[in-house]
């Protein structure tokens, strides 16, 4: 008696559970997002010595639109704009000579097409590639402009029919397939942590 009762009420949860995570569907979905972590700009395999680069927080703004194939799955696209604060060290610098750096801004204009698959109500992962354009000419960096690639994980809550809330996570690697095609071409890659808002219509 125990062990039925207790299969009706797991069947009973089961189905309110399966209910609940029926969402408002709409095919289109437009937002914007914040990101924002550390970066780290060099080879992706690491080669023999030279100059030193090091790079801190990276902010990203980002336009977002999304297509949905279906109620868990969608086209994911739109614009993204990062800043990136980065230091170049010469390795060519004699003990007389005072150190020294130079401080530079890595602007990075992204087009992203991807998938985003939604797992039970709130969970998602996603993944795609970048369309990079590296908006700065300089000497010291390596150009980002190329195919890049970003995968992440998220959480996301409807708020509203129409609007959600989300939270995600992802790394982004930039010229990974980039204009310059020399050995030891560095790339950027970016960590970051950010927040959103969708509007379905």
């Amino acid at each position: 008696m125990t062990l039925r009762c207790f299969l009706i009420v797991l069947f009973v949860n089961i189905t309110v559970c399966i209910n609940a995570q029926t969402v408002s569907f709409f095919k289109h979905n437009a937002g914007i997002s914040y990101c924002l972590g550390p970066s780290l700009y060099g080879q992706l395999v690491s080669g023999k010595g030279g100059a030193s680069f090091s790079s801190s927080i990276f902010e990203q703004y980002a336009l977002v639109y999304s297509y949905s194939l279906s109620e868990d799955v969608r086209l994911q696209s739109g614009m993204l704009y990062a800043a990136t604060q980065a230091s170049y060290s010469p390795a060519d610098r004699s003990y007389d000579t005072v150190s020294y750096s130079f401080d530079e801004t890595i602007h990075i204009l992204s087009i992203p097409l991807g998938l985003r698959h939604l797992v039970g109500k709130h969970f998602y992962y996603n993944g795609g590639l970048l369309l990079d354009f590296d908006l700065d000419s300089t000497e010291h960096f390596d150009n980002q402009s190329g195919l890049g690639a970003f995968i992440g994980l998220g959480l996301c809550w409807d708020i509203t029919e129409r609007i959600d809330l989300y939270i995600n996570s992802d790394l982004k690697i930039h010229g990974i397939l980039g204009l310059n095609k020399e050995y030891g071409h560095s790339r950027l890659k970016e960590m970051g942590f950010g927040f959103g808002m969708n509007y379905g219509f």
